[in-house]
């Protein structure tokens, strides 16, 4: 999520499925590892925003790749049985699908 946004930590803490205190403590032990910072929000003083430093681009580039590898190989697994034409077809649904989605 920090990779293409600045999110505050309620919004990450939704976006993660925790409450804000575990949030706050998994941000502050992250930033203590020089892999996010926290800034305060133009907008709202009493909020913070969260982004990904430099040195937290890396594990995300890695995991990324690896969640992409994953997603490949699983899709090639399920998709053994088709034939080019439905496998094709399904990809176009699927890209529409996706294409249609709204981030949290």
């Amino acid at each position: 999520m920090l990779r293409d946004r600045t999110p505050g930590v309620r919004e990450l803490a939704r976006h993660l499925g925790l409450d804000k205190s575990g949030t706050t403590g998994l941000v502050g032990r992250a930033e203590r590892r020089d892999l996010v910072r926290r800034s305060p929000s133009p907008h709202d003083k009493r909020s913070l925003l969260v982004s990904i430093t430099p040195e937290g681009q890396n594990p995300a580039r890695r995991c990324a790749t690896e969640a992409e590898q994953q997603i490949r190989d699983l899709t090639t697994h399920l998709t053994a049985h088709l034939t080019d034409e439905q496998r094709s077809r399904l990809s176009l649904l699927a890209s529409a699908l996706v294409s249609h989605h709204t981030p949290i």
